[in-house]
């Protein structure tokens, strides 16, 4: 009889190993999506694990829940050190794992973080190029100098063309959507 009952119990192990792998898919209305283990609505906000660590979003701003058949970030990273976290890997280089996975894209995520850090660093480039340009334009408008304003002009013009065709190529790489550290470089560089 124990051998019989012990067997009833296997199917019942299995299955609750089946659970404990289950993640979910939130994916919010701007088009992003996060992918968890585990999630719960309070207080009108969608609550989950990610990162060590507990974040969420207003209910509002989720277009919908669902399950999914892959891991959370944290745990693709694991796998991709073979089953440890690594001390030198920080969250950067995990955002960029996952936004590789969101992008669609074909490339491996080395060549991925090369080219994000590379239009990173241009956006940079160009967002201080543009607030120059309007610093100087400023400075000649106070001091009467027409000449310099419509250079200052002339340069802002072409920087504000050269961020318009940056964010293209941008666009192509995260399957159109353009992804969180744009707004944040953009509007660090700024001033915002």
């Amino acid at each position: 009889m124990k051998k019989y009952l012990w067997l009833t119990f296997i199917p019942v192990i299995l299955f609750m190993t089946g659970l404990s792998q289950a993640s979910y898919r939130i994916e919010l209305e701007s088009g992003k999506s996060v992918i968890t283990r585990h999630y719960w609505e309070e207080d009108g906000w969608i609550m989950f694990y990610q990162y060590d660590g507990v974040v969420g979003y207003p209910a509002r701003l989720v277009r919908d829940i669902r399950e999914s058949d892959r891991p959370p970030p944290n745990e693709i990273v694991e796998e991709a050190v073979g089953g440890e976290q690594r001390e030198d890997l920080d969250t950067t280089d995990v955002e960029l794992i996952e936004e590789a996975d969101e992008a669609e894209t074909d490339m491996d995520p080395d060549e991925f973080e090369k080219k994000v850090k590379q239009y990173q660093e241009k956006l940079k480039s160009i967002q201080q190029e543009i607030v120059r340009q309007a610093d100087i334009y400023y400075t000649a408008m106070n001091e009467g100098q027409q000449l310099d304003m419509e250079e200052a002009q002339k340069n802002h013009a072409q920087a504000t063309r050269d961020r318009e065709k940056l964010r293209e190529i941008v666009l192509v790489l995260y399957n159109e959507q353009i992804p969180d550290w744009w707004y944040k470089i953009k509007n660090q560089e700024s001033g915002q």
